[in-house]
């Protein structure tokens, strides 16, 4: 029961950010959140609950998405 309430507060945050409207100015940084769940791709970039983002300009983010899986983000300004 405390899983579904982490992950429904997990999924309200991440979809706040990721709907955030996007303006062009220089002050401020962006995120794009980036799923990856379950997959065979999934095995290969995330180990360990750390991912290993497959793209330049991409982090590791500590949030999880899945069970064993995770998320890589992009950050711009």
């Amino acid at each position: 029961m405390k899983v579904s309430y982490v992950l429904s507060a997990v999924f309200s945050s991440l979809s706040l950010v990721s709907s955030a409207p996007i303006e062009d100015t220089d002050d401020k940084i962006f995120l794009r959140f980036e799923p990856v769940c379950n997959t065979a791709k999934s095995q290969r970039i995330c180990g360990n609950g750390v991912a290993k983002c497959p793209r330049p300009g991409y982090i590791a983010s500590s949030v999880p998405l899945c069970r064993t899986d995770c998320i890589c983000v992009v950050m711009w300004s």
